[in-house]
């Protein structure tokens, strides 16, 4: 069966909604996650109900029940330790009784990055393999998500874990057991993403095939130890798929990431989607939502018009040993090639102009907007906008930044907050930041001028 660009994003956010209308308009399954957001998922799965068609809708809650988080006691036995975490899960599933009308279509992620190696000095119980444990934990947790009526997908393993070996450890065996003969309601869940440092040189604007298969392509690791124990490939969700945790490349540059990982992934139709970190506001996020949600359209637009060859089920497996002196692949050529003229006359004005760009932070809604535009239109004529990049491109001699409340974009790479990214990236930019506490206040700084 020919695949479906699987890649997506994580969490609700501005335009998802028409992502998913038009990809099930168009007969093509599209996949979501939702974190802490019932509201969203329930959203998805009416879609599915309505059209039938086999949409994937992933929800997790962060911090199940009144816990503080979703990694559960280390210290009890995987059996005991699984019943007092469902125990807080379920609380959190209850309380939103209306979800039961769709639970048949709704996969419950939990648990998130728990530890995979051993520690002398904080064991688990009776000194089992952290990942030992995590598999018998997971087959306790999934048995209960199930008789509720949900899929279980389980575990949220770190960018780069668990070691490749693990994945034989018998408590892990056990769910993968389960997973291998319940692939419609049992999966696996992994992170997996560019990590800075991993290797010198490489970084967020790096190839995604410097990172494979250690970090990016990290699922084949867990393929290749089923095919070992002669277990089905489990159904496996990149339930988060990050450039970094609070940044990413412009748009164009992050497409090349994503055709690359959506071409990868359709060789294994175990694997059933990608998401996309982060579309949540906030400030410890800094530009990365704003960023992201510009690929919305983008991704639509791919996925409506992309298909991939039918894959060869059970493609063998070849993967190196992980060792940090393996090589890494060369920069592809058609990243690394050196800019041709045209490249160069790419935003070179017709004629020479000013532009003031007023940019307004991740956290303002629509009442801002209409303030900055009430307050400059008439006789500035100002540029208004969300986006950092869309404030600082284009070959202009005279650039001013108007940054509303600009430490709501957080610390950034480099810890400068919003000035560091375009003294980084914009240098000929004339920054100036505005602080106002609501749209009324804003309107009369700008009025009055900055």
């Amino acid at each position: 069966m020919a695949q479906f660009v699987k890649v997506s994003f994580h969490g609700p956010g501005r335009s998802i909604g028409d992502y998913m209308k038009r990809l099930d308009a168009a007969g093509i399954p599209f996949a979501i996650k939702s974190p802490d957001n019932a509201g969203f998922a329930m959203e998805g799965a009416k879609i599915a109900r309505a059209s039938g068609l086999s949409h994937t809708i992933l929800l997790r809650y962060t911090a199940p029940g009144d816990l503080a988080h979703d990694i559960p006691n280390y210290k009890k036995s995987p059996k005991e330790a699984a019943a007092d975490y469902w125990d807080e899960l379920i609380k959190s599933i209850r309380q939103s009784p209306e979800i039961a009308l769709y639970k048949d279509l709704i996969w419950i992620e939990t648990v998130n990055e728990a530890r995979t190696q051993l520690d002398p000095h904080d064991p688990n119980f009776e000194n089992m393999h952290p990942v030992d444990w995590l598999g018998e934990l997971g087959y306790y947790i999934a048995q209960n998500i199930l008789n509720e009526g949900f899929k279980a997908c389980l575990f949220g393993m770190n960018a780069g874990t668990p070691e490749p070996g693990d994945w034989k450890q018998p408590g892990m065996r056990k769910y993968l057991e389960l997973a291998a003969v319940n692939p419609d309601k049992v999966a696996v869940s992994l992170h997996e993403g560019k990590i800075e440092g991993f290797r010198p040189g490489l970084n967020i604007h790096s190839h995604p095939s410097r990172f494979h298969p250690y970090l990016i392509g990290r699922f084949k690791y867990l393929f290749a130890a089923c095919d070992a124990m002669n277990l089905a490939r489990p159904t496996t969700f990149i339930s988060e798929w990050a450039w970094k945790y609070n940044t990413m490349p412009v748009p164009e540059r992050a497409m090349v990431d994503v055709k690359w990982v959506a071409e990868l992934i359709a060789e294994y139709p175990e694997v059933r989607g990608l998401f996309l970190w982060n579309l949540a506001f906030g400030r410890e996020w800094a530009d990365l939502p704003g960023k992201l949600t510009q690929l919305i359209p983008l991704i639509t637009e791919y996925a409506l018009k992309t298909r991939f060859p039918d894959p060869v089920p059970g493609k063998p497996i070849a993967l190196p040993d992980l060792d940090e002196t393996t090589p890494i692949e060369p920069e592809p050529v058609e990243s690394a090639q050196p800019e041709t003229p045209t490249q160069k006359e790419r935003g070179k004005p017709r004629v020479p102009f000013s532009r003031t760009y007023v940019l307004l932070p991740p956290t303002a809604d629509q009442a801002w907007a209409v303030a900055a535009m009430r307050a400059t239109w008439d006789d500035k004529r100002y540029t208004v906008g969300g986006s950092p990049d869309d404030a600082g491109v284009g070959d202009l001699a005279d650039k001013t930044v108007i940054a509303i409340n600009p430490n709501e974009w957080g610390a950034g790479e480099d810890g400068k907050g919003l000035k560091g990214f375009f003294d980084a990236y914009y240098p000929t930019v004339k920054y100036k930041p505005v602080t106002a506490v609501n749209p009324s206040q804003l309107i009369r700084i700008l009025k009055k001028g900055v």
